[in-house]
Formats: C-alpha cells, sequence, structure tokens
C-alpha cells in the first residue's frame, strides 16, 4: 500500500515536470521567434516627386528582394541626426537615411548645394503606403 502511494506521487511528479519542461519550451519558443522579427526604427516616404527608377548605365543593384533604387536631384538641406540627412526636392523636404558608407560622402557637403543621389526605397512591413529611403551614392550636381 505505502509503495502504491509513492508510486503515485512519483507518476504524478514527473507529469509535473513534463508539463513545466514543455511551457518552458514553448515559452523560448516564442521569445526565440520574436527576436527574429525585423523592427524598422524609421518611417519613410511614400513617393518624391522629381525622381525616377534607375535605368541608366549607373545603376545599383538593391541589397534585399523587397526595395526598388531609384536616383534624384535636389538641395542638401544638411544632416537631421547621425543617420538621417535632408534633401528638398522640388520644394519638398524629404528625409533619408544613410545607407553604409554615406556619413563620409555627406561630410564634405555644405548645405544648401545642389545634389544628384542614389536611394533605395525599401518598403516597411506592414505599411503598404510607406517606405524607407535609404541614400546609396551623393554629390554635388553638375551645372549645365
Amino acid at each position: 500500500m505505502k509503495m502504491k502511494k509513492e508510486l503515485r506521487e512519483l507518476t504524478t511528479r514527473n507529469r509535473i515536470t513534463k508539463i513545466g519542461l514543455l511551457l518552458l519550451i514553448a515559452m523560448l519558443s516564442l521569445t526565440l521567434a520574436a527576436c527574429g522579427q525585423d523592427a524598422n526604427e524609421t518611417s519613410g516616404q511614400a513617393s518624391i516627386p522629381g525622381t525616377s527608377s534607375g535605368s541608366s548605365g549607373t545603376s545599383v543593384e538593391p541589397t534585399e528582394p523587397d526595395t526598388e533604387v531609384k536616383e534624384g536631384s535636389g538641395v542638401y538641406t544638411g544632416q537631421a541626426d547621425p543617420h538621417t540627412i535632408e534633401i528638398t526636392i522640388n520644394g519638398q523636404a524629404t528625409a533619408f537615411q544613410l545607407g553604409e558608407g554615406m556619413d563620409t560622402e555627406i561630410a564634405n557637403l555644405e548645405e544648401q548645394t545642389p545634389v544628384d543621389f542614389t536611394y533605395e526605397e525599401k518598403a516597411i512591413e506592414g505599411e503598404a503606403d510607406l517606405k524607407q529611403l535609404i541614400l546609396l551614392s551623393i554629390k554635388p550636381s553638375v551645372s549645365k
């Protein structure tokens, strides 16, 4: 009789341990799945007048399949923060995130300089109308 009672207690403990382990595994799986999602830190612009799709001989390939590379020209207004600049295009101020290595390129630009630039228009997950604009190249415009 005492043996049956000890056996039942052991079986109950095993069930509780198994349930606890299953809950722990489920929580860890959810945590890892949440960590793998892409979080967008900034918002983009819907459309920019005065820009066109990059179809010239010096096209830049997008870094991700859901991006579109475009070219444009405007007036470099200045740097909003360490990773964002503003370019005025046809009278409309537009913010661009700096692509890799672009901080050294804009360091040589003075405010109110006319510029030609190439940028990537990246779709923001969950926001069909918003795009993140990432600057790929920029240079002062050559007067014609």
